[in-house]
């Protein structure tokens, strides 16, 4: 069986995660974009925001689920 394409996959799951999907997808790319043009690595934009690297990085490849905060 040929592995499925991000599209196919998408198409999936529910509309509501989609839009999930596809805006968390967005942030990583803007993120890892505004990294490279700054030339700055993670480990500084972690230190900032307060977390480790290793979380940030979770973060951008779509291996934990953001959850909003009320506070925010």
């Amino acid at each position: 069986m040929a592995l499925a394409s991000f599209d196919e996959l998408l198409k999936s799951v529910p509309r509501e995660q989609q839009e999930l999907i596809e805006k968390n997808l967005a942030i990583a790319v803007r993120v890892e974009k505004d990294l490279t043009e700054q030339g700055l690595t993670k480990d500084p934009l972690a230190q900032k925001v307060g977390m480790k690297e290793a979380q940030l990085n979770r973060i951008l490849n779509s291996n934990t689920n953001l959850t909003p905060q009320s506070d925010c």
